[in-house]
């Protein structure tokens, strides 16, 4: 770059027109100066939007001879005037500087010799490592006796120009430089050449800084149900076959499933009941067949033996059938007929979000836990069965058939463990030697307690009933529980930004169950077969996402690249 020679005010209008404007074609041959800045002004205009364009003056050193006799030859092609304007104040030797209206061509050494201001951001402790200077009287006596030592040894604090003059700046008369601490910035005013040494040293402070990182990591587990199902039941009494005073039609029957005159047949099931009787009206069904409810809605095997947890529990009994939400009766119609409408229509949506962030130095490992104790039975000691006396004879003693008392002492824990639950973050940021880029090794894992699972059996005796039967009483659950948790684990090692956020994760689980059940040739008629139809779907659906964002900071907490 030819170099920017501007101050500290400059006119951003100018800049974003240098950049915005592009010439389709630049040919100079062996001209000088003068023509090419007459030639920028004029073009500048002609493609300016807004007419304005951009002034361009020049404005040499007398007794700069090379700049004066100097001539330009370039050829480019769609080109912004900000570059072209590069490559000719750096063929020719010269810069250029923004001020509020114009572009001024000025010699180098004029350049070089304007003091400009700028503001750079250091460390916190950029004047904490200066040495401590001393003044005075060199050959005085600080140890004198007779109190003659007003010119021996002071000491002195370097300030933020001193600091650097010891570094090798320079600094003319009208320069200065000003460290303010609350906002650990510099204010610098010098030249354009010492400024740019003034800018390499504060980046060269930066490197010897010991880098942290912040880094945030956010979990979100995402899982949504849906159920839906509409079927119907039908029930149908005897009647006559139509033209025949002896063949007689009716509903079929329930099969291996058979509850009719069960009370959960005849009070729960379905809408109409005679008061005379419990059997349902019409009696017979017709659609016993098809599934409904937790006839089909399985769920996953694990989670079908948990007891008192888990994320996708059946809560209903296979047996028991979706609810009626319409039914339709014939109590005198001949034959006698009823009908129900069982439909489920049930969503479920669970967001978790765990976010965890931790502070780290470059290249070292941390951990953050956000964990309860979970302590869990992992042995246990056998049940003890009496095997004196006459426990188990097995007749009931008195009238009511109950059965001998004695004592059981069913298997209880003797030893336990402790399960983290929760989230649990390992992190090993690396800074990059360019103090951008961050190496990360991440180890996000997250425990979830889901339920138990028994693996005891009932201790039973037997004994009499009232009629004198033998039956089986369970004397103890005698239950062994064992926990079951569900892990969700990631390890991983990414390179990103200071600043940036990076996602990984995704879909995690899918599963979908479909049923379609009909009455042979009745689910077959146009118009009508459907009310003969079962159809349900559940789909369960589960996702879980981390983002992790890395910010490089200081020891005061301060981020080392602002933008």
């Amino acid at each position: 770059v030819g170099g920017n020679a501007s101050g500290s005010q400059v006119d951003q209008s100018l800049e974003r027109k240098m950049s915005a404007i592009v010439i389709d074609t630049i040919n100079f041959e062996d001209e000088t100066l003068e023509d090419v800045v007459s030639y920028l002004t004029i073009k500048s205009k002609q493609l300016d939007p807004l007419g304005g364009g951009i002034n361009f003056v020049l404005k040499l050193d007398p007794s700069d001879l090379v700049a004066l006799n100097a001539r330009v030859n370039l050829t480019l092609r769609n080109i912004p005037v900000g570059e072209v304007l590069n490559q000719i104040t750096n063929d020719t030797g010269t810069k250029y500087k923004l001020d509020t209206y114009a572009v001024q061509i000025v010699s180098r050494a004029t350049a070089n010799n304007q003091l400009v201001t700028k503001t750079f951001r250091v460390p916190p402790d950029f004047l904490s490592t200066a040495s401590i200077g001393d003044e005075g009287d060199e050959g005085a006596d600080p140890f004198s006796v007779d109190g003659n030592n007003q010119g021996g040894l002071s000491l002195k604090r370097l300030g933020a120009k001193e600091f650097l003059m010891k570094q090798g700046i320079t600094f003319p008369e009208g320069a200065s430089a000003i460290f303010v601490p609350g906002s650990s910035s510099l204010v610098a005013r010098n030249t354009i050449s010492n400024m740019e040494l003034i800018e390499t040293f504060i980046d060269n402070s930066f490197n010897d800084i010991p880098k942290q990182v912040e880094v945030h990591v956010t979990m979100v587990d995402i899982s949504e149900k849906e159920l839906n199902e509409l079927g119907f039941d039908w029930l149908l009494g005897q009647f006559n076959v139509p033209g025949s005073q002896r063949i007689f039609a009716g509903g079929g029957t329930e099969g291996n499933a058979a509850t009719t005159g069960s009370e959960s047949s005849s009070f729960s099931e379905y809408s109409f009941i005679p008061p005379w009787t419990d059997v349902p009206l019409g009696d017979n069904p017709i659609t016993s067949g098809l599934r409904t409810g937790g006839q089909w809605r399985e769920g996953d095997t694990l989670n079908n033996i948990l007891l008192g947890g888990g994320s996708d529990v059946r809560a209903a009994p296979p047996t028991l059938k979706s609810p009626a939400i319409f039914g339709v009766g014939g109590a005198f119609s001949d034959p006698q007929f009823q009908t129900v409408i069982r439909g489920l229509a049930q969503a479920k949506g669970a967001d978790m979000i765990t976010r965890p962030s931790i502070v780290t130095r470059s290249g070292q490992r941390a951990s953050v836990n956000i964990t309860r104790d979970f302590p869990y039975p992992t042995e246990y000691d056998p049940p003890e069965i009496p095997q004196d006396g006459g426990a188990f004879g097995g007749f009931g003693v008195g009238g009511d058939g109950a059965p001998p008392s004695f004592p059981v002492t069913p298997a209880h824990p003797t030893s336990f463990e402790v399960r983290n639950v929760g989230t649990q973050l390992e992190v090993e940021p690396i800074v990059g030697a360019d103090n951008y880029t961050i190496e990360l090794n991440l180890a996000p894992e997250f425990n979830q307690f889901e339920g138990f699972i028994n693996y005891g059996t009932p201790i039973l005796t037997t004994g009499t009933n009232l009629l004198g039967e033998f039956e089986s009483i369970p004397l103890s659950d005698n239950r062994i529980l064992q926990p079951v948790f569900r892990t969700l684990r990631e390890n991983t090692s990414v390179v990103v930004w200071d600043g940036a956020t990076v996602v990984f994760g995704g879909l995690i689980e899918d599963r979908a169950a479909t049923v379609e059940d009909k009455v042979p040739f009745l689910g077959d008629l146009p118009f009508v077969g459907r009310l003969f139809k079962s159809k349900g779907k559940d789909r369960l659906k589960r996702a879980v996402l981390f983002f992790v964002k890395a910010n490089i900071i200081d020891p005061s907490g301060k981020r080392i690249n602002s933008n």
